[in-house]
């Protein structure tokens, strides 16, 4: 009996502590009202409450609002678009890539990807390599046979250099549009068209792999070679060529 005395104390002591935390945490917002001077604080007490609880239960429910609906881009603005990436690549290609905001190209190739304009990209992307590598190939058609072996390398370097920072722009392509329609991705496609445009052009491939063959046959013969890694150069750029 003692025990149950005990419990009962502490409990009605443990609720009392309850509700006078309640009334502190309601009285901070609700004031007492002047008219109610004349009732006990017990009284005071209870009524705050109640307002409380009345209170908590006329609040509102959280209810998570749909997302508002974007506005599509049209062909016209996806033109727009593409004209300022293709800019871009100019630039990327003439060495000037220190004035782009490669953040800003990122976006513009991610929006027209996300509202459905891949064709027009991947597509953009293709020709305007082609057309770099077309004025390439015509530069290097003129060029004698002492330092053909030496601009092939040249532009076979900064070709790839350009493609690496194209793929930076459209990796996001390259992640969704590319596997989703079968296309090559963009590293694979600026390789694949420097293969058909550049090394296999009739006045590239022969002179470049006649010159790499009297090259081999001299060193062979004991003569010294001015560059060797002039020709371990053009030896893999042949090699990578023929597999691609």
């Amino acid at each position: 009996n003692i025990a149950k005395k005990k419990f009962k104390e502490r409990s009605s002591a443990f609720k009392a502590k309850v509700r006078y935390i309640i009334v502190r945490i309601s009285a901070r917002t609700y004031s007492f009202d002047l008219s109610d001077r004349g009732r006990s604080w017990k009284a005071q007490k209870r009524k705050v409450a109640s307002v409380t609880l009345v209170n908590m239960s006329e609040k509102k429910r959280f209810t998570i609002k749909p997302f508002r609906s974007y506005q599509q881009m049209d062909a016209g603005g996806a033109r727009q678009v593409w004209d300022s990436l293709g800019k871009a690549i100019d630039e990327i290609h003439n060495r000037n890539a220190s004035l782009l905001s490669f953040e800003e190209l990122y976006r513009n190739a991610y929006n027209l990807v996300l509202h459905k304009h891949g064709d027009l990209l991947y597509e953009g992307v293709s020709d305007k390599m082609s057309s770099q590598l077309l004025e390439m190939v015509k530069k290097l058609s003129e060029v004698a046979d002492s330092s053909l072996l030496e601009e092939v390398s040249r532009s076979w370097s900064e070709h790839q250099i350009t493609v690496k920072m194209v793929c930076d722009i459209l990796m996001y392509m390259d992640r969704t549009y590319v596997p989703q329609n079968r296309r090559r991705p963009v590293y694979q496609l600026g390789l694949h068209l420097f293969r058909v445009t550049v090394w296999e052009h009739p006045r590239i491939q022969s002179r470049v792999t006649e010159l790499l063959l009297n090259a081999i046959a001299a060193e062979r013969a004991g003569m010294i070679t001015d560059d060797r890694s002039l020709l371990k150069s053009n030896l893999g750029t042949s090699a990578f060529c023929r597999v691609l």
